[in-house]
């Protein structure tokens, strides 16, 4: 298979807005969110995921 440097998510072309739908996902479809974020790591992904937990009323647990 020929590397053509397209990712490809879900059936549809590279975009982070996929990644934040599933975070969404995640989050919704879980009794318990747990992040692993060193100290000083932005952790976007981590965090958006966790803020959807908070949202929904899930637990979660922050570990650094």
């Amino acid at each position: 298979m020929k590397n053509t440097h397209q990712h490809i998510n879900y059936g549809k072309p590279y975009s982070v807005k996929h990644f934040f739908a599933r975070n969404k996902q995640i989050a919704i479809h879980s009794e318990y969110v747990v992040a692993f974020i060193p100290r000083g790591d932005d952790a976007r992904g981590s965090m958006n995921t966790i803020n959807y937990a908070k949202k929904f009323g899930k637990k979660y647990l922050v570990i650094d």
